[in-house]
């Protein structure tokens, strides 16, 4: 079911409640997510800056950028933010950092669940074991706001717990079965990369970088 983690697209002209007991409830908790996330930050993370070494049960906090370069200046809120809480590193070189740029695809492995726990949608079945998973390629641009902003500070190989807020989401409206005001909790594995041919190919950034130094 590979729609939810899609941009939404709900014409629905019905304005939902934003003092629903649902609104509330999942307001309530982005709440105290937001107060985990920044007891327990990662030290030396900051909103604009890639993470490098991740700890267990750490927390980075992201807001949405469609480069990592770009200056936020501003303190964003946590409608604004999506938070994220580092599960487990596989690389075999914790020192090898790749990154997904904006127009890249990534390879995922993931699972969606409400502030409940009931889960609305995964790719795969049982307890998450990367020798036996079968990831997803997406492209990044094509997915919502709080994957981007997670995803483009992610390493590759590793996985964590994203919880993002319905802005970053699907919004008032909610998609499919996901009603609005919705936090969305996803648990993600980035497995891989595909980068685009062309000018932006980083292989090709790398030959030619090379040939500057000969």
């Amino acid at each position: 079911m590979l729609s939810f983690v899609f941009v939404a697209c709900n014409n629905d002209d019905e304005t939902p409640d934003s003092n629903s007991e649902w609104a509330l409830f999942n307001d309530y908790y982005l709440d105290s997510i937001a107060a985990e996330a920044k007891a327990n930050r990662l030290p030396g993370d900051l909103n604009n800056s890639k993470v490098t070494t991740i700890e267990k049960d750490k927390w980075s906090i992201k807001s949405y950028a469609v480069q990592p370069e770009e200056d936020l200046t501003s303190t964003p809120n946590k409608l604004q933010q999506v938070y994220i809480k580092w599960i487990k590193d596989y690389r075999e070189d914790p020192q090898e950092c790749i990154y997904p740029l904006y127009t890249d695809s990534v390879k995922i492995s993931y699972k969606g669940k409400y502030v409940t726990g009931e889960v609305f949608d995964s790719n795969y079945s049982g307890e998450f074991n990367p020798e036996i998973a079968e990831p997803t390629t997406m492209a990044l641009s094509g997915l919502i706001q709080g994957w981007a902003a997670a995803l483009i500070y992610m390493p590759v190989g590793t996985r964590a717990e994203l919880y993002i807020p319905y802005t970053m989401g699907y919004g008032v409206y909610g998609q499919g079965d996901i009603p609005g005001y919705t936090t969305l909790v996803f648990d993600l594995y980035l497995d891989g990369i595909t980068h685009p041919a062309g000018p932006d190919d980083r292989k090709l950034k790398a030959a030619v970088s090379d040939e500057d130094k000969q």
